[in-house]
């Protein structure tokens, strides 16, 4: 069994390492590439992750930002230690600690690491040699407020790094206050402006997007992808049971014989994972492991994902639902502008505080059914939102209707909301190539 994974060609740092820990040969694995470094994580389940500055990588890409995006792929399932000197490498330390990431050490103690990212913020600044700056209050903050919440408006874009796959959680504290609507309307944006998205429903109790989309198979489905989850990456691929529009009219149920002409308007490149679109009860499956919901995400990466976007149950204590939002980039939480719903987000959010996560952990889209201001939004939930929507009944009826956009005062929000994402403009028109399907894995 790999209890240390070395991505570090230090032999000497490796050795120091080995006999601090009693490390036997077959208990270690050394790699010389930062590319393999998460396949080897996934496929030996290691203990632990050494990355040195010293590891090479395949391609012309710069080495700082491959060990950069190797440590957030894993920080959350993996014990990573990334060492390095403070002083040469104070820019990409800085972004890591942006990103929650603190296992940071030197080659003199490299099992020295700091307990929490306040200790390791000041271990870079003392390296620097500068002061260690106090916190702004509210009488040094030059009038500008800068500890109070905003309290009008939306907040300012929140830009994500659009040079990697993305996992977006959407959840809602209650079910239908627009959840599974919004993450359609984003999904189908995303895939209109040439992004290889998946959509992914995990939401057992309320599982209507098969039903109401007409993007459902017999084979392809999100329980037959369960059965297999521990075959994924072995003899078994993430494409195997993936649906998108062309798929879906080849294998149309009975009941959703007419849909044809709907699927012909859905983008080539928005897959779907869900239940099909049977509708009958079915109790939620089991998942083999902790890690079955990294496992999963990972595989969606590696087959060339840009986006996976994932729907989820509303009761904080759902094990499909904690696992998401633990592994998720982002994560986004529905809710509508009223006051009721308010109290549901804060008891649902404490809740999550078994796992780690509070409010502060999610980013707010508000559906509007009244003519309330944001500010008063903002009140309610002690947040500004990031998105506010108009909601209507007629989005039920369009829903009906089978169709995953709606009304244009509804769409255009989210066209300018996808800025988020480097998306510039309206959407890039789709080359007729017939089906468009996964071009490898890497």
């Amino acid at each position: 069994m790999v209890k240390v994974l070395f991505a570090t060609l230090d032999i000497r740092l490796n050795n120091k390492i080995i006999e601090q820990l009693g490390l036997s040969p077959d208990e270690v694995l050394e790699i010389e590439c930062i590319e393999d470094v998460e396949e080897k994580a996934w496929e030996t389940s290691t203990q632990q992750i050494i990355i040195g500055d010293d590891i090479e990588g395949k391609t012309n890409a710069r080495l700082e930002l491959l060990i950069y995006h190797t440590i957030l792929a894993l920080k959350d399932t993996f014990d990573i230690i990334y060492v390095t000197d403070y002083q040469t490498n104070a820019p990409l330390i800085r972004k890591l600690l942006d990103k929650g990431f603190f296992r940071f050490a030197n080659k003199e103690n490299p099992l020295d690491i700091p307990k929490n990212s306040k200790a390791a913020s000041e271990k870079l600044l003392k390296a620097m040699d500068i002061d260690i700056p106090t916190a702004p209050t509210a009488s040094n903050s030059n009038g500008n407020d800068l500890d109070l919440p905003i309290k009008a408006g939306l907040v300012p874009v929140q830009y994500v790094d659009d040079s990697r796959s993305t996992v977006t959680a959407i959840w809602s504290p209650i079910p239908n206050v627009g959840a599974s609507t919004f993450a359609r309307a984003l999904a189908v944006t995303l895939a209109k402006h040439n992004r290889k998205t998946l959509l992914i429903e995990f939401d057992w109790e309320y599982s209507k997007l098969a039903r109401t989309t007409a993007l459902t198979h017999s084979d392809r489905n999100l329980k037959n992808l369960l059965r297999n989850l521990t075959r994924l990456g072995k003899d078994a691929n993430i494409e195997d049971f993936v649906t998108n529009a062309k798929m879906a009219e080849d294998d149309l149920p009975h009941t959703h014989k007419q849909a044809k002409q709907r699927l012909k308007k859905v983008p080539a490149n928005l897959f779907v994972l869900c239940r099909e679109a049977t509708a009958r009860y079915e109790e939620e499956p089991e998942l083999p492991d902790e890690r079955a919901v990294d496992r999963l995400f990972f595989e969606c990466k590696r087959a060339g994902f840009q986006h996976i976007i994932v729907d989820l149950n509303s009761n904080p204590n759902n094990l499909y639902t904690m696992l998401t939002l633990l592994a998720a980039d982002e994560r986004f939480a529905v809710v509508d502008d009223s006051f009721a719903t308010s109290g549901f987000f804060k008891i649902a959010t404490q809740a999550f505080g078994a796992i780690q996560l509070s409010a502060d952990s999610f980013e707010l889209i508000v559906n509007k059914v009244k003519l309330i201001s944001a500010q008063d939004i903002s009140e309610f939930y002690d947040k500004t939102p990031s998105l506010a929507l108009p909601y209507s009944d007629d989005i039920g009826i369009l829903q009906l209707d089978l169709k995953m956009e709606y009304q244009e005062d509804y769409m255009k929000p989210i066209r300018s909301f996808i800025r988020r994402y480097g998306l510039v403009g309206e959407e890039k028109k789709e080359k007729k190539s017939g089906l468009l399907f996964m071009k490898g894995r890497g």
